[in-house]
């Protein structure tokens, strides 16, 4: 048996951490609910999220996966919304009254450093590592987060939460009291038969063993470079702005890879803490309940104001987080230079 894994475990997982992705970040937002079940999933939406979250994985993983490096490196992954969808200078739904010097700052705030940052990148990474059954991230989190998630009781009752969340947010986003519910069944069951057939490999590795490594890694990168320029010039290149707009956009690529090169050296400093894992002990029972709760609370989002108050109360909250999230991870990677 080979020390590492084969070409093919490694495709097949990097297929599901696409699909992990895509799942959280297009699938909860109902950007495109079927995304799983449709072709544009696998033509564009999986190559898109898949090739960001190995690459960028990947540069984590040369230290030690931080909440700090994890962060800048996620809202590295949401700055593709100024080049290729444009969002971040036109967003198709209008302007925010944020709108400054030809980039939209309250989409800014939303999608690099909350949505793309924690649903597109952190959280499916996450996931993702729970397939595989290692625990390299949440040993390198803060320990009061660690602790958290450690306890069985509070690990379900979190996962209840965004569940109810989730149902809420979709229905509100949708305006359907049925898609939400299709939408999370159809993807769920394709995520679902592609974890089983990883499982039956039943081989076990670690979320570092898995990224893409030397070749593999500029492989990738290339074809991420790739998908930049293809889907670049296919979306309306007419909503790119002047000068000055491009120099805000370029200026947080800057920043954000410098600080992603100065976080990634100092996070090898980093201690590894003790967690053995999630241990929430999901049940039938518990699965029957959050079906239900997810259908119950979708519909009466969808034709209740109630959707609409989590979108709202969500978004505002979001760029609580994303600022709170910036400044802690910013002042750590600081602070590890200094040490």
């Amino acid at each position: 048996m080979p020390d590492g894994p084969d070409i093919g475990s490694k495709l097949l997982f990097w297929l599901i951490v696409g699909a992990v992705s895509v799942f959280f970040a297009e699938v909860i937002s109902s950007s495109f609910p079927l995304a799983l079940v449709h072709p544009w999933g696998y033509l564009v939406l999986i190559p898109l999220y898949g090739l960001h979250t190995l690459v960028l994985g990947r540069l984590v993983f040369r230290g030690r996966p931080t909440f700090s490096t994890l962060f800048i490196a996620g809202a590295l992954f949401g700055l593709y919304e100024a080049y290729i969808t444009k969002v971040l200078f036109y967003p198709p739904w209008g302007r925010s009254a944020w709108h400054y010097l030809g980039v939209d700052l309250f989409w800014t705030l939303i999608l690099v450093t909350w949505w793309h940052m924690f649903f597109a990148f952190i959280i499916p990474l996450f996931v993702s590592e729970r397939i595989l059954g290692s625990d390299e991230m949440m040993a390198y989190f803060p320990e009061r987060v660690r602790r958290f998630f450690g306890s069985p009781t509070r690990a379900k009752v979190a996962l209840y939460l965004f569940i109810i969340w989730s149902a809420a947010f979709m229905g509100g986003n949708m305006g359907s009291f049925y898609m939400p519910s299709v939408a999370a069944m159809l993807n769920l069951a394709v995520l679902a038969i592609l974890v089983v057939i990883w499982k039956r490999r039943g081989r076990r590795y670690t979320l570092e063993e898995m990224l893409p490594e030397g070749r593999q890694f500029w492989i990738l990168f290339a074809l991420l470079l790739l998908v930049y320029l293809v889907l670049g010039l296919i979306f309306d290149t007419s909503k790119i702005p002047g000068l000055s707009g491009q120099l805000v956009i370029l200026g947080l690529y800057a920043l954000f890879l410098v600080m992603l090169a100065i976080g990634v050296r100092g996070s090898k400093k980093a201690r590894k803490g003790r967690w053995k894992g999630w241990k929430a002990d999901i049940k039938i029972r518990d699965i029957t309940v959050l079906s239900v709760l997810f259908i119950s609370i979708s519909v009466l989002s969808s034709i209740t104001p109630i959707g609409v108050i989590v979108m709202v109360s969500s978004f505002v909250m979001g760029i609580l987080v994303g600022i709170f999230s910036l400044f802690y991870s910013v002042t750590r990677i600081l602070l590890s230079v200094r040490n």
